[in-house]
Parts: structure tokens; C-alpha cells; sequence
């Protein structure tokens, strides 16, 4: 996702636009033309080209970031956006409505969005600009996959206990010790997977609403 936003902002700057200028930029100012050129509207009116020896394909790399702005328009999930990406199997959204949004949106460190959309700061983009210029991009860990499974031998790791000369204490010390980590660390085992299913269920439904708002418009505009 970061990968995708960033080449934008690259190309973006690389066409001479300012920071404050991209940052200014909507989604509906920008469109992928034919043989991977992209159209930037607006008060721009500029058209960045192909280079095919070079392999560089402006309009490729629109898209690409394209596809994660209006996916996530209509199903504002992180989890849902992260699932597609993984596997690029983003549906065909040719028949969706184009709706404005910032190209230059921030993320933040587990892949979520602002919403509604916000724009990037021209200094963030600076920063970022600047940082894949001299070779020394921000460095972003994977976000980690949900925890479908547990282990038999989850519950059989105990902490060990440190021995204190300075003290002296009896085993019935020691064994209570032992005997509360177990319970803690066996029920603080199952809240990933609570997590998990309260987050399922919460896509669900918000997916299912947003369903049934798109078939409410679709209606009313029949009607109209």
C-alpha cells in the first residue's frame, strides 16, 4: 500500500508539481490514458508519457494506487483492502462512481486511512519525496496476518522465575508465582482470537450496510 502511494507522489513530483500542488491534487484530476500515459487535469493540463524502453508506465502505476482509493471508498476497511492487496483480487469497479478524494492520503503504521479522506501536509510529502530521492526510504513492517490456529503447546510456556539470593523465600512462594503466570498466560492467549472475531463481524456488517445504502441510492434513482 505504502509502495503504491509513494510511486504517485514520485511521478507526481517528478513532473515539476509542487508538494503544496499534490497535495492539493483530487482523485478526479488524474486519469490513466492510453498506452500507459496519465492525464493530470485540473489546472495542470499535463500529460506524462511512456517511456516503454524504460519500462516506465505512468498510468500503470496511477492505477495501481487508484484501486486502493476506491476500494476503500466504498469499503473503508483495512482489513478488507489489506485481504486484496495480499492477493490481488480487487474487483471490477469500471462501474462505480468516481468520487472525490486527496490523491496524497496518509497512512499510518497498520495500513488504516483517515476517513472521511484527508490530504497529506506538503511537508509529509516532502519528507517522503526527499527520503526515496536519497536512496533512504522509511523502512514499514508487514502488518501481521490474523491468527487463525493455536498451538497444542501454547499453554505449556511458562515464564521462568529469577532467583534472588538477597531474599529468602519459601517454595509455596514460588509455586503461587507459577501457578498465576499459567492462568494469565492461558487466558491472554484466547484475546487475539476475540479480537479477530469482533473485527470479522465488524467488516461484516459494515459491508452489508454499505450494500444496502448503494441499493437504497440505486432506487431512489430509479424513482427519480
Amino acid at each position: 500500500m505504502f509502495g503504491r502511494r509513494d510511486a504517485v507522489l514520485l511521478i507526481l513530483a517528478a513532473a515539476g508539481l509542487s508538494y503544496r500542488e499534490i497535495a492539493a491534487l483530487d482523485r478526479t484530476d488524474l486519469a490513466a490514458g492510453a498506452a500507459g500515459s496519465v492525464w493530470i487535469g485540473g489546472t495542470h493540463r499535463l500529460r506524462l508519457t511512456a517511456d516503454d524502453p524504460a519500462g516506465f508506465r505512468p498510468g500503470e502505476v496511477w492505477s495501481r494506487w487508484d484501486t486502493v482509493l476506491r476500494f476503500a471508498d466504498r469499503y473503508p476497511s483495512t482489513t478488507l483492502v489489506l485481504d486484496h492487496l495480499r492477493g490481488d483480487t480487487f474487483p471490477d469497479m469500471s462501474g462505480w462512481p468516481q468520487r472525490a478524494c486527496p490523491v496524497a492520503v496518509p497512512i499510518d503504521r497498520w495500513g488504516h486511512m483517515p476517513l472521511p479522506a484527508d490530504a497529506m501536509s506538503p511537508a509529509a510529502i516532502a519528507e517522503i519525496v526527499d527520503a526515496h530521492r536519497t536512496g533512504l526510504p522509511p523502512r514499514r513492517g508487514s502488518v501481521p496476518q490474523k491468527r487463525r490456529e493455536r498451538s497444542d503447546d501454547t499453554h505449556d510456556a511458562v515464564p521462568s522465575v529469577p532467583e534472588h539470593d538477597s531474599a529468602e523465600l519459601g517454595s509455596g512462594y514460588y509455586e503461587a508465582g507459577i501457578a498465576a503466570r499459567r492462568t494469565a498466560h492461558t487466558l491472554l492467549t484466547e484475546v487475539p482470537e476475540l479480537y479477530d472475531d469482533v473485527e470479522d463481524r465488524i467488516d461484516a456488517l459494515l459491508a452489508r450496510t454499505l450494500d444496502l445504502l448503494e441499493q437504497h441510492t440505486n432506487a431512489t434513482d430509479r424513482h427519480e
